[in-house]
């Protein structure tokens, strides 16, 4: 840092003309100088206050009910899917007891709707399907951007810590039942691109119903958690915690359909 600082200054001197050589000419190089020397200072008592590594990777394992919080009268919730999430995350330290959390992780949401019958009655006949019930499986990757406050850091006593900051995840695959059953026309356990594919159910064959349930490809959640974390033999630490994620974008990209997906996960992550 004192070196950068050094050349700085060194340029500096060459483009400033001969005039400009006054007080603010003096002052200029003692503000950096001091800026330096102060970061410097501040890195070195980080270091020395955090003990270890500032940043530090690990892997996560995590289980998540999810349902739908309806905002139409055209869906409604359904019961509570099971997803799951696994993959890699890292901690940087910003300051004793302060860090960010981050990672790339894999992650499958599962929810169920039930879709209002009136939008469902079909042409020329008295019939109405009645209590038409949905279930859509979604994977993707989930990257986390929180920040971290307490747990044990470098110390030997186990010590709790929590969690705020936004969660974002990309859909890559999707797929959708109907009563139970698969679409006609899709196979068993057949996922399809979101961006490409709609999920229509078809009362008669070759008869589909006009709804454009395409799931969103982007989703985001405020997240907001508590927690524990173990020190471990060979500077390893284990973290066990939950975590509630509030939707803060749509599910579906069509007009008809309007729900947010929420989640509560259960979360498991070992740091090396």
């Amino acid at each position: 840092m004192r070196f950068l600082s050094y050349l700085f200054l060194q340029g500096l001197s060459f483009v400033r003309r001969p005039r400009q050589a006054s007080l603010r000419h003096c002052l200029v190089p003692l503000f950096f100088l001091g800026a330096s020397r102060g970061l410097d200072s501040l890195a070195a008592q980080t270091k020395s206050d955090i003990g270890w590594s500032s940043l530090r990777m690990g892997l996560q394992a995590s289980l998540q009910p999810g349902w739908i919080a309806s905002d139409n009268r055209q869906i409604q919730p359904g019961q509570a899917g099971l997803g799951w999430s696994i993959g890699l995350n890292a901690a940087h330290s910003l300051a004793p007891r302060y860090s960010f959390l981050t990672g790339v992780l894999l992650r499958g949401n599962v929810f169920n709707v039930m879709v209002d019958s009136f939008r469902y009655k079909i042409p020329g006949m008295d019939t109405v399907l009645r209590d038409i019930r949905y279930q859509y499986r979604t994977q993707g990757l989930e990257i986390p951007l929180m920040l971290r406050l307490g747990g044990a850091q470098s110390s030997t006593q186990s010590a709790p810590y929590a969690l705020f900051g936004l969660t974002t995840m990309w859909n890559t695959r999707v797929r959708a039942c109907f009563e139970g059953q698969e679409l006609i026309g899709y196979e068993t356990g057949e996922f399809f691109d979101p961006a490409t594919e709609t999920y229509r159910v078809t009362n008669l064959p070759g008869s589909p119903v006009d709804q454009d349930d395409r799931v969103a490809l982007f989703s985001a959640w405020l997240g907001i958690g508590l927690g524990w974390e173990f020190p471990l033999p060979s500077a390893m630490r284990l973290s066990t915690g939950l975590r509630y994620d509030y939707p803060m974008s749509q599910v579906f990209r069509g007009d008809y359909f309007k729900g947010r997906f929420q989640s509560m996960q259960f979360s498991a992550y070992l740091t090396f």
